[in-house]
């Protein structure tokens, strides 16, 4: 720096200035160079201020994003739930109704094999009873077939 100023005195005196107007001429670019570094002192500090408050700023937003999302994450969370919770509830009616219903149609079928079976039962009880009935008459006849064909073989040889 003091080079320059002494090139700016000594460019002002071979030009013809004064010693006064030279000496001017360097003190006032000294003061302008001195201006110029407090005034990138303070746009330095002024912006790191700024990038300080832009940085609060950002981190505020953050921390308010991150609020609206996890509020937003819990409400869609409560809303798959609540979703969740009446499909489980539609399942379980449903499966309730067709437990309900395959009951009824079991217990239609029971009483329907019941009955074919009742009815199998007595038309075979029936028959039963009809065999034995016809097999008596059967063994009545044997016997009196028997009697009488013994009852003839026993005249044809003792006659009366």
């Amino acid at each position: 720096m003091t080079n320059m100023l002494s090139e700016v005195y000594t460019a002002f005196r071979e030009a013809g200035s004064s010693e006064e107007a030279a000496q001017s001429a360097a003190q006032a670019l000294s003061s302008d160079l001195l201006a110029t570094r407090q005034d990138v002192i303070q746009g330095e500090r002024a912006l790191g201020n700024k990038i300080e408050q832009g940085n609060k700023a950002t981190q505020t937003e953050i921390l308010r994003v991150e609020k609206d999302l996890g509020n937003k994450i819990e409400q869609g969370d409560k809303a798959v739930l609540g979703e969740v919770t009446r499909v489980e509830k539609a399942v379980t009616a449903e499966v309730v109704r067709v437990e309900k219903d395959l009951g009824n149609k079991i217990e239609q079928g029971d009483k329907a094999v019941l009955a074919e079976v009742t009815r199998v039962e007595k038309t075979l009880g029936d028959r039963i009873t009809c065999v034995e009935r016809e097999l008596a008459v059967l063994s009545w006849m044997a016997r009196t077939t028997i009697g009488m064909v013994a009852a003839l073989i026993i005249k044809s040889f003792w006659p009366i």
